[in-house]
């Protein structure tokens, strides 16, 4: 039997595929390693004053800045120091295949770089191959104040054998919570007052369908697996489409498939499309900029992206689909960061990151850019110039996200801060002990799965309407159920183990 961390051991093959932004966070204290008087007084010489130090965070080259507003942000950042840090802040962002192959290889090579923005759970894999620094005596010494943030329930997430090995943002992402970007102007020319559910987005279409002849409801991506993942309360517990019912005490497994809401919401979506509520045009963006297309189903970060280009035409709002049911929470399933074990500067990327951690306007500088030339505030929402593209959300800086600090963006819903901030929760696999064997079983199975999956869900769209009672007999054939009763075994075990 291999002990495998918890949630990373169960949750590992759910976020290679899956990245989204917000949720809540949590922020029980704990108290960090203590200094000495003398260390204190090397601290303050070392960081206020002498030789400036160059502190060097690389990010993948997707959706990244220019090299102009990164370079204003960073030199802004710096005045802002002055007198309390001596830092350089040299930002790299290195291209594709940065998970896979940039990360390992400038590690190996000794190239530079401290600290390096980490997508979803890939920290685990760069630990395994050794090429991480230990932070477990570092981050509680060297920011202690962002360290406070989190509960020891928050730290379990970057622990691996007891090392913590990641520094996470300080949001909780739920990376299966669901969201409507609609028409206000049609929801309110209609008197909709709201949309929460299934049956509120199918009346929104309806509606749209028999008073709006020129427009088509909604996009096909609204088809989606999440969607009624959440409707029907479920937890993803081995990749994302082997579930547990959230609350269930037995912790009962099942496919996904085999639900009744899938078997249901299956129906339901092909309803829509032949009802003519669904386009699968795939310049969706411009339809909606248009006004042919209607509404988007998406989770918090692709809302927020079309939103964000969409916001000049001030007609869209953001519903929050089954608030009032649970999902579950992640702190790094959006990336963290993770230092190299390579890095002479270890105690300055964590003062560093404490500094940004501890300043509202410092993070706003990071987070959105130059006040008037990046963004402006209007009505406490950040809204940015009309005809460009916004420094904001550039790929990476969600690893510095901090709900004590983010602001609501043009569009979102006046209570975005309570919807990132309630009905998530960890699900407690805490001390479950899983075979080696049977992890391999879930990830060879898991893949066929996702991929049979993901074309069920792109026939809805297309309207091919693909069988899925074959599928779910293809799967049974395949072990599917053999295989959950040997994970419910284990789970049962630990269980009972658990009481005695």
């Amino acid at each position: 039997m291999k002990s495998l961390t918890s949630r990373v051991s169960l949750f590992l093959a759910v976020f290679f595929s899956v990245s989204v932004f917000f949720s809540a966070c949590s922020s029980s204290k704990k108290e960090g390693a203590g200094d000495t008087e003398l260390e204190i007084i090397e601290d303050i010489f070392e960081t206020g004053s002498g030789e400036k130090i160059t502190l060097t965070f690389c990010f993948p080259g997707d959706r990244r800045p220019s090299e102009t507003d990164i370079g204003k942000v960073l030199e802004q950042l710096e005045v802002r120091m002055k007198g309390t840090l001596n830092y350089d802040l040299d930002f790299q962002f290195l291209g594709s295949y940065y998970s896979r192959y940039k990360i390992p290889n400038a590690i190996n090579n000794n190239e530079p770089g401290d600290v390096y923005f980490c997508p979803s759970y890939y920290f685990y894999s760069l630990n395994r191959e050794g090429l991480l620094l230990d932070l477990t005596e570092l981050f509680p010494r060297y920011a202690p104040t962002y360290y406070s943030k989190f509960s020891e329930e928050d730290l379990a997430e970057v622990t691996i054998d007891g090392k913590i090995v990641a520094i996470p943002p300080n949001v909780r992402v739920a990376p299966y919570s669901t969201y409507a970007l609609v028409r206000q102007d049609l929801m309110e020319k209609y008197n909709i007052p709201g949309i929460k559910t299934m049956e509120d987005f199918e009346h929104y279409m309806e509606t749209i369908k028999e008073n709006e002849p020129n427009t088509i409801p909604a996009f096909a991506s609204s088809c989606s697996m999440f969607l009624l993942m959440q409707a029907g309360n479920y937890v993803p517990v081995f990749g994302w489409s082997i579930v547990m019912e959230y609350g269930d005490p037995e912790y009962r497994l099942m496919p996904f498939e085999q639900t009744e809401i899938f078997r249901s919401g299956i129906e339901t979506f092909k309803r829509w499309k032949n009802q003519g509520y669904l386009t699968t045009d795939k310049d969706f963006g411009l339809s909606l900029a248009l006004g042919t297309v209607a509404s988007y189903i998406g989770d918090w970060e692709s809302v927020q992206d079309i939103a964000r280009q969409l916001r000049a035409l001030g007609k869209f709002k953001i519903y929050p689909m089954y608030p009032d049911n649970f999902t579950y929470t992640s702190l790094t399933a959006g990336g963290c960061f993770v230092l190299s074990k390579n890095t002479k500067v270890a105690e300055h990327v964590l003062r560093f990151i404490d500094w940004l951690q501890s300043d509202q306007e410092s993070y706003d500088l990071l987070m959105y850019g130059i006040y008037g030339e990046h963004y402006e505030m209007v009505n406490g929402e950040v809204t940015f110039p009309k005809g460009t593209i916004p420094y904001h959300g550039w790929e990476g800086s969600q690893a510095f996200a901090n709900i004590d600090y983010v602001k609501p963006l043009a569009g979102d819903p006046p209570e975005f801060r309570e919807i990132l901030s309630r009905k998530t929760d960890y699900v407690d696999f805490e001390g479950l002990e899983l075979d080696e064997s049977l992890m391999d079983r879930v990830n060879d199975i898991d893949r066929e799965r996702n991929r049979q999956l993901w074309e069920i869900e792109e026939g809805l769209g297309s309207g091919t309407y693909p069988d899925v009672s074959q599928f779910i007999e293809s799967q049974r054939a395949a072990g599917i159920d053999d295989l959950i009763a040997d994970a419910q075994r284990a789970i049962d075990q630990w269980r009972k183990n658990k009481t005695q």
